[in-house]
């Protein structure tokens, strides 16, 4: 750069300024980081700073004096800057430019921001114009990457369907995004600034939010995932979940709260109904389970337990006539009975059976037989007749439309003074015989077609009865099909054929222990603690007859309903 005292002073300035301030005029341009340069009138550069000649890539101010603007740019920017220059010269005003992008010496392009002032003669007149440029590129670079980033948080914020707020340590709005606003009933999400929950929500519950977001500040401790109900000023309820944060400035000094909140009304509600509904089923299923209790006492209580003598004055260990029986239904109430009655002192009626299905419909069911039989008692000396008759009430007081409701059964009567047993069956397994001393069992009931169909199912059926001899010593055992229809861990159903396998291994036992064992062989084969139907089993045992030493025959002929 060429030493200012050396620089010719009519090329500077007008005569009227001193040499001296000519040369600490251009030390102190010198030391300046902005652009500056001097031109006169026709806007020819006379003196410019170190800082302007590096730009143009300039040596010294000679190589740039008296050069114009259209020497150092391309045409179109070079006559907006005369025009700007011709302006300032003309009419005597200050003219600021905002940023332009221009190109230095090395082709780097520049945002450059400029102020023109015009340079006034002792008699006002303009002489020349004072330029001052200043490079913007780091500052507008910033402004864009935060104009970026504003536009991000924007898209991003009104995007999300949650709702997003920040707000001034006075709990007053100083953003929100669009579904925020939307929630507010705001067209504009610029109108929810200044506003508070005080504006939109009932007293309670905008003064327990204010209270958790000072709270929030003093603290420093965020609010995550609260679940808070909102009462409108117009008197509705939402459900929200909320987040609330500290928010700071980018000097880190704490400034206010943001928060989130995800509508839950919808979650809410349902999960008040399911609680409701909740609270109300075990209101119910607790009735139900007493109303059960009840029932499965009251159930109980139709099966025997004591059993009549026989004769009747002897004593419960004297009689001739001894019983045992298991039962364990399903549930609290089972669709398995029987009954036994005594007819005289040398006669019993056993009945036995199994309602089809479980639970409460097949209690129900037996409740109903129970009463049958007991008014029946005059047919109860002839077993055919007395199935016959039951079958028929039965038929008349559960038939319906859209269900088919039947029970199996069979009907003993066990004749101690003739040796005998009659048998009429309606679709039960046939009992089995148990020949104690020989280890042998045989069936009541060894032709099928003495079995009629179960009860129920048919109108007007007679059924018919068989007598089988019956000695001292002898047994029976009555079952039901639950005992046996029961799958194995293959697949495989354990049947009545290893029932009745079972059974003989186990005749010579007393009947709980026959009763114990045929348990235990079923569960081990289903491999279940407890069996998926309701079993019963009853054991009668003849002590002895009626008439010592009366022989039974070995066949006797079968009785019918007709008969």
């Amino acid at each position: 750069m060429s030493n200012p005292s050396s620089i010719p002073w009519a090329s500077f300035g007008p005569d009227w300024i001193p040499p001296h301030e000519n040369r600490l005029l251009l030390n102190i341009l010198d030391s300046m980081q902005e652009f500056v340069y001097i031109k006169d009138r026709d806007g020819r550069y006379l003196v410019d700073n170190r800082a302007h000649r590096e730009f143009h890539g300039f040596k010294s101010l000679d190589d740039l004096m008296g050069k114009t603007v259209f020497d150092l740019f391309p045409e179109d920017l070079a006559a907006a800057f005369d025009k700007d220059d011709r302006l300032v010269i003309e009419t005597g005003t200050v003219l600021q430019r905002e940023e332009r992008l221009v190109t230095d010496s090395s082709n780097r392009e520049l945002w450059m921001r400029s102020t023109k002032l015009p340079l006034l003669a002792p008699d006002g007149t303009v002489w020349g114009q004072l330029g001052i440029g200043r490079d913007v590129t780091g500052q507008k670079a910033a402004e864009v990457a935060l104009a970026d980033h504003q536009q991000l948080l924007s898209t991003l914020t009104d995007t999300i369907p949650d709702n997003i707020y920040f707000k001034d340590r006075q709990s007053r709005f100083i953003r929100v995004n669009r579904a925020m606003a939307e929630r507010l009933g705001l067209d504009d999400p610029a109108k929810a600034v200044g506003m508070t929950d005080f504006d939109v929500f009932k007293f309670e519950h905008a003064q327990q939010a204010f209270e958790d977001e000072q709270r929030l500040m003093q603290n420093e401790q965020p609010i995550l995932d609260k679940e808070e109900r909102e009462t409108w000023q117009d008197g509705h309820i939402t459900w929200v979940s909320s987040s609330k944060l500290p928010l700071r400035d980018s000097s880190g000094d704490l400034i206010g709260t943001f928060g989130v909140s995800r509508d839950i009304t919808e979650r809410k509600e349902a999960q008040m109904r399911l609680s409701r509904y909740a609270y109300d089923m075990k209101e119910l299923n607790a009735r139900m389970e007493a109303d059960l209790s009840l029932a499965s006492e009251l159930q109980r209580t139709f099966l025997p337990t004591r059993y009549p003598s026989f004769p009747a004055r002897a004593l419960p260990e004297e009689s001739r006539l001894q019983f045992a029986h298991l039962y364990q239904p399903t549930g609290k109430v089972g669709g398995d009975f029987y009954s036994v009655m005594a007819l005289s002192d040398d006669r019993a009626g056993i009945f036995f059976c199994d309602v089809m299905g479980h639970g409460v419909r097949s209690a129900l069911v037996t409740a109903i037989i129970r009463t049958l039989i007991a008014e029946l008692t005059e047919e109860t000396l002839h077993p055919a007749r007395f199935l016959t008759a039951v079958n028929s009430q039965l038929r008349r007081m559960v038939q319906l439309e859209w269900e088919t409701l039947f029970a199996t059964a069979c009907y003993l009567v066990v004749d101690l003074a003739a040796g005998e047993v009659e048998i009429a069956n309606a679709g039960h397994p046939s009992p089995y015989l148990l020949h104690r001393e020989k280890g042998t069992i045989s069936l009541l009931n060894e032709d099928p077609d003495s079995i009629g169909p179960a009860l129920g199912l048919r109108d007007d059926h007679r059924f018919t009865s068989l007598r089988a001899p019956i000695r001292a010593g002898e047994g029976i055992l009555l079952y039901t099909d639950g005992l046996y229809e029961v799958e194995g861990e293959g697949g495989e159903y354990f049947e009545e054929e290893r029932l009745l396998e079972a059974a003989t291994r186990l005749v010579r036992q007393p009947a709980e222990a026959l009763f114990e064992g045929l348990l235990s062989e079923v569960k081990q084969f289903s491999r279940l603690d407890r069996l998926e139907d309701d079993i019963c089993m009853l054991a009668v045992e003849v002590r002895e007859l009626a008439t010592e030493g009366a022989e039974a025959t070995d066949q006797l002929p079968a009785d019918n309903a007709e008969s």
